[in-house]
């Protein structure tokens, strides 16, 4: 989540809006937490969960995040035009396996939390 290509704010958000789509509480709560330790306000954070095209970042950021948001849903239902998208916005092959490595390890994690039952313990 430190390095990389892909600002962590952004991947941030990827990681809170998976989760949030996987019904992850504790994982919503930490990177709510997340974001906010690196800046974002309530108020953004709250953008970001609505209406990502109204949140404060790049055309490529956001639609990074659209592309991992359906992957983690749909995996079987992307298509060729999705990630002629991605390129048309300046996304490359390595940003966008950063991305989905992103989704894929936070996924993983509201599936070891949720099956744990882990309380919200911060």
């Amino acid at each position: 989540m430190m390095e990389g290509r892909i600002p962590r704010k952004a991947k941030e958000a990827i990681a809170l809006l998976v989760s949030k789509d996987n019904g992850c509480d504790y994982c919503v709560a930490a990177h709510t937490g997340a974001l906010l330790s690196i800046g974002v306000t309530p108020e953004e954070i709250a953008v970001i969960e609505t209406d990502i095209e109204l949140a404060a970042f790049t055309e490529k950021e956001k639609e990074l995040i659209r592309f991992s948001r359906k992957v983690n849903l749909l995996p079987l239902k992307i298509t060729d035009e999705e990630f002629a998208e991605l390129r048309r916005t300046g996304a490359d092959e390595g940003e966008i396996v950063e991305a989905l490595g992103v989704m894929e390890l936070f996924t993983s994690f509201n599936k070891f939390l949720d099956s744990l039952q882990v309380d919200i313990d911060f």
